[in-house]
């Protein structure tokens, strides 16, 4: 899961290129998910659970 800054724009395959040059072929992600921000419970942590939604 990525969140980007205001105004900030990159695209999957930029993350990808990136990656291929700093992870192991088999460490790097099948699936990059852009989001807006990341779901918090109640006292402020990032909601595991419902990222997996």
């Amino acid at each position: 899961f990525i969140v980007l800054k205001n105004g900030e724009t990159i695209s999957n395959k930029e993350i990808q290129s990136f990656l291929k040059t700093k992870l192991a072929s088999y460490k790097l992600p099948r699936i990059i998910e852009f989001l807006p921000e990341l779901p918090k419970n109640a006292t402020g942590k990032v909601s595991k659970k419902d990222l997996k939604q």
